[in-house]
């Protein structure tokens, strides 16, 4: 069937419960002024802006949706539906269980004046799917894309795959052959999108950076704000002072204690689930009682309530949201049980374990509390912790994809992953598997089932399969389940914005200012 708009019904109390939020002001926004400028601040540099070969925060929030468009985009309406809604293509059509069609705007264009076309959709596609690409692991079930005419490409899939116009939305479509032969230096620093923003300057440090909004945008829609300018506070406490001042008006990563004092926030619930994994292939950790221990050694209400101040909720026992097609709501958390914890690595010879933990430098301050919190949790049944914080780009080259890089893997590594797609397909592939890439747990019963249930081309038998899958990864532990986080944006008052699941994913041209 052709699918022209997508719609999940998930109203939640008035929230989107799948981690998409319009938030709702009491006025409404005044209209821009032509020098209307919105200032925010992050907590660290820019990388590459060559976002689809990266993994990098940054340079995403700077440029994703703002001046780089997806084939779909991910809505919210006022009955708080998800939607994903045309974009860059106009309808969508699944052909073969591995293959979906897309057919593209034809009134398209890139900010130097290229018109779109297939072949740029298509190379883009491909630049994700090449294994060499780090974003290959975040949308995974890619293998790769085709033309078919000059206004539409075909995009196939690894396996069976219901939702691949979910997908589409989180490719950032660039000009055919960007970031290879001439323009790889230039990719870098510069950027060339569909979008409503143009890249006007970038300092040399990559700690500053101005959009504007560009002339000729295929939509007819006007932002709100001309300019957005990006400045870099690494400091939580320099960045709320900065919002308190009224330099800045929208602060990303601040940490709890900072949110619950800011002038105001916008919030959802994170797509994402926090976890720590476990490299189950190294003795003693590939003994099941071990990584129930480390389980049932985790206070999880600690970390909701006193660690993230109340902004998350329990994960349920699986590294998949729980709008997510295959999330079982009969899995739980395992109960906080310290002595049970001491009585298994009694029972398995491991009472006098000594461990590594590596955290990632970009999960700032509140990253960096909950692994404290739980080195000192794991220390109180008798492990003994040695924690790492490392710098984001060894986190993922050196721990995260430490396999596929010939390196050995961290005994434990804190995470937060999840779905844009709302699949527990990228859960299974990356972290449920023995595969090259971010898997450390190879669990021969649940690889066979998980196959089998990778291959169904039903959605139904499909999600139930992922629903047993869940349950007895949840037994076998090979990660330690946290949260599920919300994510919070400390704004200034009359900031009206569109918070999404991913803290990756913000669309600068859906912010205003209400009196």
């Amino acid at each position: 069937m052709v699918l022209k708009r997508a719609r999940l019904l998930a109203a939640l109390a008035g929230v989107v419960a799948t981690g998409l939020v319009a938030v709702a002001c009491s006025a409404p926004a005044d209209e821009p002024d032509d020098q209307e400028t919105l200032i925010w601040a992050a907590s660290s540099a820019l990388g590459t802006l060559d976002i689809a070969a990266s993994l990098e925060v940054t340079s995403r929030q700077l440029l994703f949706g703002s001046v780089l468009e997806g084939l779909t985009e991910l809505k919210a309406d006022s009955d708080g539906n998800y939607d994903w809604e045309p974009l860059l293509a106009t309808s969508w059509e699944q052909i073969e269980p591995t293959k979906w069609r897309f057919e593209l705007r034809t009134d398209v264009t890139f900010s130097d004046g290229q018109k779109l076309t297939a072949r740029d959709v298509a190379f883009s596609v491909n630049k994700i799917a090449d294994p060499a690409s780090s974003r290959a692991s975040i949308l995974n079930n890619l293998a790769s894309a085709e033309v078919v005419d000059d206004d539409t490409v075909d995009i196939i899939t690894k396996t069976p795959d219901f939702f691949a116009f979910r997908a589409a939305a989180e490719i950032a479509v660039q000009p055919d052959g960007w970031g290879t032969g001439d323009t790889a230096a230039g990719a870098a620093t510069t950027a060339i999108g569909t979008g409503p923003y143009v890249l006007k300057d970038l300092s040399a440090a990559k700690d500053q950076a101005t959009l504007e909004v560009r002339d000729g945008y295929w939509r007819d829609i006007t932002p709100y704000f001309s300019t957005v300018q990006m400045r870099v506070i690494p400091d939580t406490g320099a960045r709320f002072a900065a919002l308190q001042a009224g330099e800045i008006q929208v602060a990303l990563d601040l940490s709890p204690d900072l949110l619950t004092q800011a002038p105001a926030t916008l919030s959802a619930p994170a797509t994402e689930v926090e976890f720590v994994r476990i490299d189950t292939l190294t003795p003693p950790l590939d003994d099941v009682r071990v990584r129930q221990a480390l389980n049932y050694a985790v206070d999880k209400d600690v970390l909701i309530n006193d660690v993230r101040q109340g902004f998350a909720e329990p994960a349920h026992g699986q590294g998949t949201f729980k709008e997510s097609h295959g999330f079982n709501p009969d899995v739980e958390d395992y109960p906080y049980d310290p002595e049970e914890a001491k009585r298994l690595l009694e029972e398995a010879g491991a009472a006098d374990l000594t461990l590594d933990l590596v955290c990632g430098d970009q999960y700032g301050v509140t990253g960096t509390d909950t692994c404290q919190t739980l080195v000192t949790m794991w220390n109180d049944v008798g492990i003994d912790v040695n924690f790492t914080i490392a710098p984001y780009e060894s986190m993922i080259n050196d721990f995260l994809l430490a396999r596929k890089n010939g390196l050995p893997a961290p005994n434990l590594l804190h995470l937060l992953a999840g779905s844009d797609t709302l699949t527990a397909t990228p859960y299974i592939q990356n972290y449920l598997n023995c595969g090259p890439e971010r898997g450390q747990w190879c669990d021969p019963v649940f690889m066979e089932e998980a196959d089998k249930a990778l291959a169904m081309t039903d959605a139904d038998e499909q999600a139930a399969a992922y629903r047993d899958l869940m349950q007895y990864a949840r037994d076998e532990a090979p990660l330690v389940f946290l949260t599920n986080p919300r994510i919070v944006i400390a704004v200034a008052e009359g900031i009206q914005g569109v918070v999404y699941g991913n803290p990756g994913k913000i669309n600068w041209a859906e912010y205003s200012r209400s009196s």
